[in-house]
């Protein structure tokens, strides 16, 4: 390592950290993802949460909002190769 000039040095020393650093947001992130969904599933078999989604989607601003958020994609036909030569 002696032998390698200084800006060398400290691209080398920049990578490792930079290793450093996405393994630890790596990690982060499975453990965040980990935590999202255990509280999803207790969410979801939780006779309060259920009784409050079963409510909001009565009410009708929610179903405005709803019917807004899902897409929408064009419906294209299929082309024949009728006429393509």
């Amino acid at each position: 390592m002696e032998q390698f000039n200084p800006g060398l040095r400290n691209l080398i020393n920049l990578g490792k950290s930079y290793e450093k650093a996405v393994s630890a947001m790596a990690l982060a992130g499975k453990q965040y993802f980990d935590a999202v969904s255990k509280i999803g599933e207790n969410a979801a078999v939780s006779p309060v949460s259920r009784e409050l989604g079963d409510k909001s989607r009565n009410l009708p601003l929610f179903g405005q909002i709803t019917s807004k958020r899902r897409p929408r994609f064009p419906r294209h036909r299929c082309s024949s190769a009728t006429g393509a030569s």
